[in-house]
């Protein structure tokens, strides 16, 4: 009778055993896989006049962020809606603003036509990984030959990947196209939504500008490097890092 009981309790003692292991395992594998602290999607992007020059300073970098989580975000200096993206770069040609604006490209994408050779890269981001970005934009928003658009678009991606790019040196958008097409997972010609508002921080408040006042600007964003005097198209704006009123949409 002894070794029965000892041989029941030898199989019940087995048994919790193995479903406190299972259930420790299957919990590890959820906190693993568990996507709940996912926020968003961080998307790079590179186009170029089609050449395939390294030295081919045509184009234009930004990022896009789209948010995938059930409350509003902020992003640099917009709120970024449920469901909605909104594009970044910055700019050494626009007279309103130099340096970040916000959905410029997006317009130019769905109005103009712009940027129609695009590839992109994507991954999903944080809050963390917002912050740091957060952080990035402002402490970037500004433009010049040696820290341009490209420059940009590859700091806030590389501080948040670990799918690490390269846009040469000079940093131009065609040499990033090339590191954006070396990985498996990049994409050609994604699409952008058409987002408002656009526009730009100044003195801590978002600049609004309308879709007339943008007629005729181009969007090209670089200069050739022989045409310009480094260091005259560098202006900084710091950015309050409070939400500002507006949401993109």
């Amino acid at each position: 009778m002894m070794r029965q009981w000892k041989k029941l309790l030898s199989l019940i003692f087995a048994f919790i055993m193995v479903f406190t292991v299972n259930t420790t395992a299957l919990a590890a594998e959820a906190q693993s896989t568990d996507a709940s602290s996912t926020v968003g999607t961080l998307t790079i992007f590179s186009a170029n006049d089609g050449g395939s020059s390294s030295w081919n300073t045509s184009g234009h970098s930004f990022i896009a962020f789209k948010n995938t989580s059930s409350s509003s975000i902020r992003v640099g200096g917009l709120n970024v809606g449920s469901g909605h993206e909104i594009t970044i770069g910055t700019w050494g040609n626009k007279s309103q603003h130099t340096g970040i604006w916000y959905n410029l490209e997006s317009y130019f994408v769905n109005n103009t036509g712009a940027y129609s050779n695009r590839v992109s890269l994507s991954m999903s981001v944080t809050q963390s990984d917002i912050n740091t970005i957060n952080n990035i934009i402002s402490n970037n928003d500004k433009w010049s030959l040696t820290n341009n658009c490209t420059s940009f678009a590859i700091k806030v991606w590389n501080n948040v990947s670990n799918a690490i790019l390269s846009g040469g040196i000079p940093n131009t958008p065609t040499a990033l196209m090339s590191s954006i097409k070396a990985k498996s997972a990049h994409q050609t010609g994604r699409s952008i939504r058409n987002t408002t508002p656009i526009g730009y921080v100044s003195n801590g408040s978002f600049v609004s500008v309308t879709a007339s006042q943008l007629n005729n600007v181009s969007v090209a964003n670089e200069t050739p490097v022989m045409d310009t005097v480094i260091g005259n198209a560098e202006f900084i704006t710091p950015i309050d890092m409070n939400p500002y009123s507006y949401t993109a949409e």
